[in-house]
């Protein structure tokens, strides 16, 4: 869930950007006056609904501050005409897909524009200029370090940035429907063998935690990893064009990413140990078995989330 803190940010980055000082001018000293045109313009041609949009409009009639308007969107209060029908699910849905979008499309956003260069005090010892220069500088940056800001906390709260879009970090046991994990999105786009086998074991291990098949669940958390190890060992045993065939035992896989310097020694002996913890039969002693199947499948998706992303890097070479 995009937590208020995260909103907090988003507000003040909107707010800023949007200003019709213009985001170098903008300072801590004078609230900046919203541009409401450039705003509509920015939510009209990113596809934002018309029930938003209506939503908008209204705000700006109302003079509603921008960073207020963006805050209750998490509290649902902004979104209140839109909602009337809603159960407080649904309205909480809502408000997290708004916040979801509008955080993707300013950090997007940002990427288009150039943090700007500090502004030189040159030499002056004029206490007065020094003090106003400095405060420029933070103007201008403010904005960027709002963004910057924005996204570790989103991180905290559970997502990551990525390719114009904001994805869960792990793949969750309790997605929406229309919701790509940051997972599926890395198993999409590197090159593996075999993605049908991969997301069959995340899919089933999602699938039977919400049926409370605690120990199925691991284990397809666990085949999930075991397989993108396996075929990321493929995939570098194909491009270097070695004729032989690719490992197939877990621990021959592993041994064979140590030797291509894939992994460190350390990495392969703590995938070892936390694989051979994960494969153990029956519940372990003083834990209930839904707080184990969690906190196990969230270890076999880190180091899963780890392999592709260092396999990402790797290719890169």
């Amino acid at each position: 869930m995009i937590s208020r803190k995260s909103t907090f940010y988003l507000g003040e980055i909107y707010e800023l950007q949007f200003s019709k000082l213009g985001t170098a001018a903008a300072s801590r000293i004078r609230k900046p006056e919203t541009d409401w045109d450039k705003l509509y313009e920015f939510l009209y041609i990113r596809d934002y609904t018309p029930e938003f949009l209506k939503v908008s409009r209204e705000a700006i009639r109302a003079l509603v501050p921008l960073s207020d308007f963006i805050k209750e969107i998490h509290t649902g209060e902004s979104l209140n005409t839109m909602t009337i029908t809603m159960d407080t699910g649904q309205k909480a849905a809502l408000s997290q897909s708004l916040l979801n979008k509008l955080s993707a499309d300013i950090i997007k956003e940002f990427e288009t524009l150039e943090r700007p260069e500090e502004l030189s005090t040159g030499g002056t010892t004029d206490a007065m200029t020094i003090t106003i220069i400095n405060q420029t500088n933070a103007a201008m940056a403010r904005p960027f370090d709002t963004v910057d800001l924005l996204k570790k906390q989103l991180e905290v709260d559970g997502y990551i940035y990525s390719d114009g879009a904001i994805y869960p970090i792990e793949s969750s046991v309790i997605v929406e429907a229309d919701e790509r994990a940051f997972l599926e999105v890395l198993v999409d786009k590197l090159p593996l063998e075999d993605k049908v086998t991969i997301l069959y074991h995340l899919k089933n291990s999602e699938t039977q935690y919400l049926e409370e098949k605690w120990f199925d669940s691991v284990s397809n958390a666990r085949g999930f990893w075991e397989a993108i190890l396996k075929q990321i060992a493929s995939e570098i045993n194909r491009q270097e064009g070695l004729g032989t065939d690719p490992p197939n035992k877990a621990v021959e896989v592993r041994d064979y990413l140590e030797k291509k310097t894939f992994i460190s020694r350390a990495t392969k002996e703590a995938i070892w140990k936390v694989y051979g913890f994960m494969s153990e039969e029956g519940a372990h002693p003083n834990i209930a078995e839904r707080d184990e199947a969690r906190l196990l499948r969230t270890l076999a998706l880190t180091f899963s989330q780890h392999a592709l992303l260092t396999f990402e890097k790797y290719l890169e070479k």
